[in-house]
């Protein structure tokens, strides 16, 4: 199957989930997140705001912040074709962004120095290959998010049936995730020594 096919596919397969079921398994996901070394090493989390019938992961938000970590979300700079992850704080506002995905309000936003900024990022996807290469939904704002933030440790996060035991296709600037968690568990995709 292509890009396109795949993506078809594994959409359809994650909407077929109730909201009830989606809602459990994102439970058992955020615990695994939870409970993984690489969540206890991070004190900046880049997360995402679900959509549609992605995992559910909002509830780490307050988690994160009463640990005394400071969350991200990513926002979209259509001017430029980027994905830039925003500070979100307590009672920070979330507006619609272009393509329906809320995100942070910034009008005041802090510009963040992608070599110091070391964080685990939290990723959406629709499948998972077993070296790590994600498919998305072919805008490329992960990929190029993760060229210009190189010190991210990137962790896709999907259901089960999301990983995909073939190669999912791939160009020369695709990236690949350090970690797969789902609701069996957090898989790390290589070694975490190697990082």
């Amino acid at each position: 199957m292509n890009k396109n096919e795949l993506r078809s596919y594994f959409l359809k397969q994650r909407n077929t989930l109730s909201a009830e079921i989606r809602e459990e398994l994102s439970v058992l996901i955020c615990n695994h997140i939870l409970s993984s070394a690489i969540w206890k090493e991070y004190d900046d989390i880049l997360m995402y705001v679900p959509f549609r019938s992605e995992v559910d992961i909002l509830p780490l938000i307050d988690i994160a912040w009463r640990e005394g970590k400071k969350v991200f979300l990513p926002k979209i700079d259509t001017q430029h074709s980027v994905m830039i992850p925003i500070e979100y704080k307590r009672f920070s506002t979330l507006i619609k962004g272009p393509y329906g995905i809320m995100e942070p309000q910034s009008e005041n936003n802090i510009h963040i120095d992608p070599i110091e900024f070391r964080a685990l990022c939290l990723v959406p996807l629709l499948a998972c290959d077993t070296n790590g290469f994600r498919l998305g939904y072919g805008g490329g704002y992960y990929d190029k998010l993760f060229a210009l933030y190189s010190n991210l440790f990137r962790c896709g996060i999907g259901f089960s049936f999301q990983k995909y035991n073939n190669d999912v296709p791939r160009e020369q600037h695709d990236i690949a995730m350090m970690a797969f968690c789902c609701e069996e568990k957090m898989e790390y995709i290589q070694e975490r020594s190697a990082y």
